[in-house]
């Protein structure tokens, strides 16, 4: 997929990767070969890196499922207290 740069895009080679995501070299290169992560953009013969705004849109995407994750679970414990169990509609936003 071609990305459209902007001033001041930074490009994140894998150890600044590594720091700004928390993820291991191996989950990255997993993640990666499966689609679940961003693919890098080749900058040389053996040198690639991520533009940052990809990584940030992924980890703001993590963060939206996570919200969603706990929202279910807020609900359905919620319900369970009041003594009437019933599973709340909530969709994920993408």
């Amino acid at each position: 997929m071609p990305y459209t740069f902007k001033p001041g895009t930074k490009i994140l080679r894998k150890p600044e990767l590594r720091a700004t995501t928390g993820l291991s070299n191996s989950s990255i290169d997993r993640m990666v070969k499966s689609g679940d992560f961003p693919k890098p953009i080749q900058l040389g013969a053996r040198a690639v890196g991520w533009p940052d705004f990809i990584v940030y849109e992924w980890l703001n995407d993590c963060a939206k499922s996570s919200e969603v994750s706990l929202t279910r679970a807020n609900l359905q414990r919620r319900d369970r207290k009041s003594g009437t169990f019933a599973q709340g509609d909530v969709s994920r936003a993408r």
